[in-house]
């Protein structure tokens, strides 16, 4: 028996956890990703060679078999509405990252590049991408630590 169903959107990092914490304290959670797979920033952005893919894979399947149901490809708003789910489940968390940078107009030039779509094109690049010969990285939080790292493992 479980204390009711919950229904949290977005399968990001946020997600995910809150997904282990509601699951443990005794609900029936279900996940639901507008995207193909799970995982948010941690698939699509945070380099392979920091995370590697395998790693997150078995942490998804991990949170899976404690029994969380993941709905990828379920966009609120698209494909069920956020009414549907308040009627289904006793609550609704919503957990949606940033999926694209924004930027300053300052810095609206050909040769800039916002750092986390520079980062989710590196992630998904099937094999050759264009990098610069030399790079300014304006910033030091972990996305600019995210790209130096990128940049000089590809040779820049």
């Amino acid at each position: 028996k479980t204390l009711g169903k919950v229904a949290i959107i977005g399968a990001g990092p946020a997600g995910l956890q809150a997904s282990v914490t509601l699951t443990n304290q005794g609900y029936d959670v279900t996940i639901y990703e507008k995207e193909a797979h799970p995982g948010g920033w941690l698939r699509n952005g945070i380099p392979q060679f920091r995370l590697p893919q395998s790693v997150l894979d078995a942490e998804i399947a991990r949170i899976e078999k404690m029994g969380v149901t993941i709905k990828c490809n379920n966009e609120v708003g698209n494909t069920l509405t956020l009414e549907q789910l308040k009627a289904e489940n006793r609550a609704v968390l919503v957990t949606v990252g940033l999926s694209s940078g924004s930027g300053l107009p300052l810095f609206e030039h050909s040769d800039v590049e916002i750092a986390v779509d520079f980062l989710q094109r590196v992630r998904q690049a099937q094999g050759d991408i264009s990098i610069p010969q030399s790079a300014l990285i304006i910033g030091g939080g972990d996305v600019a630590m995210d790209v130096a790292s990128t940049l000089k493992v590809l040779g820049c």
